[in-house]
């Protein structure tokens, strides 16, 4: 497995690469590019605080952020759709009071499926709930057209991305991080196993739970000066290790952790040793994936001389018989095929999330020489969950 799974990092590195061509460079301002469209989000902040909002910043996990004052309580923002926001509450000294909550689960505001009839999202009076805001028209299901299993996926996405949104001042400075023009945050590679092809079937049999193997964390700083080791260290204050490489996009590097086996990540704060500074991350509890992660579900279709010709997918949780349909919220999907060895016999490109069914580029790779079928794909905060299949 350790093979295998540092052999799918070079893979996931070249998925990732592939990902800032495809952004809109980020600025962090409020006049950005005016071609795309944009929505008008309002609202009206009941301040029972003695600390009173002042000040909205609504973000983004490419840097690009809205700082728009409260006048009388009120606030409007225009914001580019196509994107998922943080949106924060400030007082006068620009620190944090808290931040929308559109459900229990759900901590970002998703604006990748808004209806073509919508040009203002209102979410009316907001209230203060600890530190959370929770608006009094929630637009999820009417202005925002998820659905109630999109949201619930949408709300296991975030999980570890929430994070920049609980705690945006995460070098703790007394500076949310933001405003000094720096953005820190996780992603979570998932490796684990996902079922068996049994009895010459070509599509495999799904356990009931997946098996996690292991996982590792990808830590992405947005910064202007970057280390060449940063270190990881658990909620209970063990050393997890240092890095085991990184990787430039643009003005953001991405260090992958060390590889952990047979475990799920601690619930807590984790901390990265970063340029003598304390980065701080949240994860929270981790223990509904084995049964609920999304899952590729592969279809195997052989030439008549054995070879594979192509496969086929849909996705399921593994307690679920129920399709789902995630492709709003999935970035690119990656087929990658094994032999006994774990030498890699096949890796496709990135293959976008409108498609179900991959033609092979190579023709010649017989199944009777595959033992395992990787389904790998990156969800929209940028996790990566790489379920094997065996033979």
């Amino acid at each position: 497995m350790r093979k295998s799974a540092l052999l799918i990092v070079v893979s996931l590195i070249l998925m990732v690469s592939c990902k800032k061509d495809q952004e809109t460079t980020p600025t962090n301002n409020t006049n950005n590019n005016q071609t795309e469209k944009k929505v008008t989000l309002k609202g009206q902040v009941l301040n029972t605080k003695s600390d009173s909002v002042a000040k909205v910043l609504v973000f983004n996990l490419n840097k690009q952020y809205y700082l728009s004052n409260v006048i009388n309580g009120q606030f409007s923002i225009d914001i580019t759709i196509g994107k998922i926001y943080g949106v924060l509450f400030l007082n006068n000294a620009n620190q944090m009071l808290g931040y929308l909550k559109l459900n229990s689960d759900l901590d970002f505001l998703p604006l990748t499926k808004v209806s073509d009839t919508i040009s203002t999202i209102n979410l009316e009076t907001l209230t203060a709930q600890g530190a959370q805001y929770i608006p009094a028209s929630n637009p999820l299901g009417t202005s925002l057209i998820y659905t109630s299993s999109e949201q619930q996926m949408l709300a296991m996405f975030d999980d570890v991305a929430s994070s920049t949104i609980k705690h945006p001042d995460a070098n703790q400075n007394g500076i949310i991080d933001l405003l000094e023009n720096k953005l820190f945050y996780m992603q979570l590679l998932y490796f684990m196993e996902g079922g068996v092809f049994e009895n010459n079937n070509l599509t495999p049999t799904i356990n009931n739970q997946v098996s996690v193997s292991g996982y590792r964390f990808a830590f992405v700083a947005n910064d202007t000066l970057y280390p060449s080791t940063i270190t990881f260290t658990d909620p209970n204050h063990q050393f997890m290790g240092n890095n085991e490489g990184y990787k430039d996009f643009d003005n953001t590097r991405l260090y992958w952790g060390p590889f952990i086996t047979n475990m799920l990540p601690t619930m807590g704060i984790y901390t990265i040793g970063y340029n003598s500074q304390q980065i701080i991350i949240e994860v929270p509890d981790q223990s509904y994936i084995p049964t609920n992660v999304v899952t590729a579900i592969p279809t195997v279709e052989l030439s008549t001389n054995g070879t594979i010709k192509q496969i086929s997918w849909y996705y399921r949780t593994p307690n679920s018989t129920t399709i789902l349909d995630p492709k709003s919220l999935i970035k690119r999907i990656m087929i990658q095929i094994d032999d006994s060895q774990h030498n890699r016999l096949y890796n496709s490109e990135n293959i976008s999330p409108q498609e179900v069914t991959h033609v092979l580029s190579d023709p010649t790779i017989s199944w009777a020489n595959v033992s395992y079928l990787m389904m790998t794909y990156e969800d929209i905060f940028g996790n990566q969950n790489i379920i094997t299949f065996r033979k």
